[in-house]
């Protein structure tokens, strides 16, 4: 199991709890495509040690992402793990797919409204026993979809919540047999993994 270096620092609770997270979802084995192979897991803890995420490996993280869709002086900052690329080769789903794990503070309930800008109307989900704010947006232009889901977590302070971005480009625009359609279903269910995984300190 690869355990980044501080993760000794981390309190007792949250050590155990990780590493019950990590077992849990280690034995799953998470793919984008049904030719992928099972893949090793590994705990990913935040810089500032305010959170610890498990991860398949290949994920590169950006501790210095910052969500910039909402306007100048509106930029949300947080930790983003990009695919890699053996999720997206050879299909029409893009490199710069991602999920990040992101904060804001300041006063107020803690909504996904506040991570999105024109997205669905929040509503409230429970997953895996853990109360969320969620919300969906979904743009399309120049061949490009994209689709970001966020769930905020609604009892996190500072309020926190974990974004998923979906880019693809449309399968028609191919000639055919060139590349194949992704999976989403699988996608999708191998973001939700890592999301269950997080434990906020």
């Amino acid at each position: 199991m690869n355990v980044p270096a501080g993760f000794a620092g981390a309190s007792r609770p949250l050590v155990h709890a990780v590493l019950a997270a990590f077992i849990a979802v280690a034995a799953v084995p998470a793919t984008a495509s049904a030719a992928d192979k099972p893949v090793k897991w590994s705990i990913y803890l935040g810089e500032d040690g305010s959170f610890v995420i498990s991860l398949p490996e290949g994920y590169t993280a950006d501790p210095n992402y910052q969500y910039d869709q909402l306007g100048p002086g509106k930029q949300i900052a947080g930790t983003s793990f990009t695919i890699p690329k053996r999720i997206w080769q050879g299909s029409n789903l893009s490199g710069d797919t991602y999920l990040s794990v992101e904060t804001l503070a300041g006063a107020g309930p803690c909504t996904a409204a506040r991570f999105l800008d024109g997205g669905e109307p929040a509503k409230p989900l429970t997953d895996d026993g853990i109360a969320y704010s969620v919300s969906t947006l979904s743009d399309a232009g120049a061949g490009n979809s994209y689709e970001q889901t966020v769930y905020a977590v609604r009892k996190s302070s500072p309020c926190t919540a974990v974004r998923t971005v979906i880019h693809s480009t449309n399968i028609g625009n191919y000639d055919p047999g060139t590349v194949t359609e992704f999976n989403r279903d699988a996608l999708v269910s191998q973001f939700d993994k890592i999301r269950r995984s997080l434990k906020l300190k």
